[in-house]
């Protein structure tokens, strides 16, 4: 079973890897990516929706058109492309994490 700790450290070694600063906010609810300045702000990975969240603020830097000025381009090509990236490390992530226009769950680590 992979704890919240591997979560924490496989999350902070891919942004190692790509020059990405963290900076710790108190909840998932606070963190926000500085694309111009590749850093982000997350909570401490405690649970599969703040390591969640944690990749999902890595892809507002990394992910396709994030510099646009609008939006809904940023949200809609930040996908979850990093995900299938980070599949290939020590993670491996069982479903989508949750949209929740969809009504979806967020999945299981194995």
């Amino acid at each position: 079973m992979i704890g919240t700790g591997d979560l924490q450290a496989h999350a902070l070694s891919f942004c190692s890897d790509h020059d990405i600063v963290v900076h710790w906010v108190k909840r998932p609810a606070q963190s926000f990516a500085l694309n111009e300045a590749e850093e982000i702000h997350i909570a401490p990975i405690k649970s599969a929706i703040s390591y969640a969240t944690a990749l999902h603020e890595i892809g507002h830097i990394l992910g396709r058109y994030q510099r646009s000025k609008h939006v809904l381009v940023r949200e809609r090509w930040l996908g979850y492309g990093h995900v299938r990236t980070l599949d290939a490390g020590r993670l491996q992530w069982n479903d989508a994490p949750s949209d929740r226009s969809r009504g979806t769950d967020v999945g299981s680590w194995n």
